[in-house]
C-alpha cells in the first residue's frame, strides 16, 4: 500500500475487521479510532454517552480523529458517526484516501447483535434505519470511492475485494515507477 486509507460506513459494516486483515495483508499500519476513543474515554461508549450526551461523544470523537499520527501507508477505520465532524472529515481527507464501505441496514443487522449495545450516535429518537438513512449522504459526500460490500456476505470475499480495491487506488493515485 503507497498511501493511508481511511474507511468509513455504518456502525457494523466491518471497518475494524476489515482494516485489521488488509493491513496485514497490504503490510500497512493499521489505526482504529474507534478504539483509541475508548481508550480516552474509559469506558464504554454507551455509558459515555449516558452520562455526557452524544455532542460530547462527538467532541471526543472528532479530537482523536485530528489527533492521529501515524507513519505512512496506515488503513484507518473510523467509528460510523465520524461523518457527523466537518473538522474530522476535513482531516481525513488532507490525510487520506476515504472508502466510503457500502451495505445496506438488512446486511449489517444480520451480522450484528444486539446493535443498541454498540453506542451508535442517534439511536436515543431514531431507528437503525433512520440512522442509517440520515448517515448515507453523509458518507457519500466525504468518500473518494465507494466499495460495496455486496450480499451474500462472506467476510474473506469482501476483505480479498477490498485489497484489490485498494491497490487498484493505489496504481491510480500514486503511479508506480
Amino acid at each position: 500500500m503507497k498511501q493511508t486509507i481511511t474507511l468509513i460506513g455504518m456502525s457494523g459494516v466491518g471497518k475494524t475487521s476489515l482494516s485489521k486483515h488488509v493491513s496485514k495483508t497490504l503490510q500497512s499500519g493499521q489505526i482504529d479510532t474507534d478504539a483509541i476513543l475508548r481508550k480516552n474515554l474509559k469506558m464504554s461508549f454507551p455509558l459515555f454517552i449516558q452520562q455526557n450526551g452524544e455532542d460530547k461523544f462527538l467532541e471526543e470523537e472528532e479530537r482523536a480523529i485530528c489527533g492521529l499520527s501515524f507513519e505512512l501507508p496506515t488503513l484507518i477505520a473510523t467509528g460510523g458517526s465520524c461523518v457527523y465532524s466537518k473538522k474530522a472529515m476535513a482531516h481525513l481527507q488532507s490525510i487520506s484516501h476515504i472508502i466510503y464501505l457500502k451495505d445496506s441496514i438488512e446486511n449489517i443487522k444480520s451480522r450484528i447483535e444486539n446493535y443498541e449495545n454498540r453506542g451508535v450516535i442517534g439511536l436515543a429518537n431514531k431507528s437503525v434505519e433512520e440512522v442509517h438513512k440520515e448517515r448515507l449522504s453523509l458518507y457519500s459526500v466525504y468518500a473518494n470511492s465507494v466499495f460495496d460490500i455486496g450480499s451474500p456476505y462472506n467476510f474473506y470475499q469482501v476483505a480479498t475485494r477490498l485489497e484489490l480495491h485498494i491497490k487498484t487506488l493505489n496504481q491510480e493515485i500514486i503511479p508506480t515507477s
